[in-house]
């Protein structure tokens, strides 16, 4: 287990209001969590406005100027990979395969889709489709903890084992802290000891602190320590979504609740 605190991560997520008010372009963006000594970045599809390889070059350019590194793209989209419709599914994974191309493109290695909630063997298929494309162009797809099949470990996984079968190690986990199911018999602890080892990045999803910088809704020490166990070294990928402070605050005090964590890890 490493408990040595890792590099500085960020979801683009994090600044969603100012992306989607038109208030934030990228360079400015890198600019501002380059300030903060955060070096991996995931992207949001919905706020790459192109998929022209002119543009997207310039994107790249802008972060490799701020020593940052893309390990991730998120995307959100209305086609479901999970839909019994096979038109429905096939604009997902055709879509999905735009921004695995757009990938290349920006240095990043990974694409994530969400897994969708209808039909689980459509999942696969679709999954499975897509592993074999990423593997193609060298990447990996990820699935997030993100609703539908997705945030119970207990679904998810059988899911991926499928998909693995085919293609070893194409297909992972993003885990996020706080998009899983929870029950009295399955609590999110839980959750997430089944799911790290499937996970290459971890969403140590972070809402609004207490006066001890402490997020009241779930234990963050428990679960860094969980992710450590479990002997995972990957990206850690802060996602803000807290109402009480601004996106640069926010950020601080999730680095500061973080670090504080890898410490208690150390003890």
């Amino acid at each position: 287990m490493s408990t040595a605190f890792p590099a500085r991560g960020v979801s683009a997520w994090t600044f969603h209001k100012q992306f989607q008010n038109n208030t934030l372009e990228h360079p400015e963006f890198f600019r501002i969590i380059a300030d903060l000594g955060v070096r991996d970045v995931e992207l949001i599809a919905a706020f790459l406005p192109s998929q022209e390889p002119e543009y997207l070059r310039g994107i790249r350019q802008a972060a490799e100027a701020h020593g940052l590194r893309f390990v991730n793209i998120a995307i959100d989209d209305r086609y479901d990979l999970s839909s019994a419709d096979a038109a429905n599914r096939r604009n997902a994974i055709d879509r999905t395969i735009a921004w695995l191309d757009a990938a290349v493109i920006l240095g990043c290695p990974n694409v994530r889709n969400n897994s969708g909630g209808e039909n689980m063997d459509a999942c696969v298929e679709s999954f499975t489709t897509l592993a074999a494309e990423a593997g193609k162009r060298g990447l990996n797809m990820l699935i997030e903890a993100h609703g539908g099949f997705s945030s119970d470990a207990a679904i998810i996984l059988p899911i991926i084992d499928r998909v693995r079968q085919a293609h070893p190690g194409r297909l992972s986990l993003v885990a996020d802290f706080g998009n899983v199911y929870t029950t009295p018999e399955r609590d999110r602890y839980a959750q997430i000891r089944d799911m790290a080892p499937y996970a290459s990045i971890i969403h140590p999803k972070m809402h609004n602190f207490d006066e001890n910088g402490d997020q009241p809704e779930w234990n963050t020490a428990r679960l860094v320590k969980i992710v450590l166990d479990s002997g995972f070294d990957g990206p850690w990928i802060v996602e803000y979504e807290g109402s009480n402070d601004d996106p640069v605050s926010g950020l601080n005090k999730s680095y500061a609740l973080l670090e504080r964590c890898f410490q208690l890890a150390k003890e």
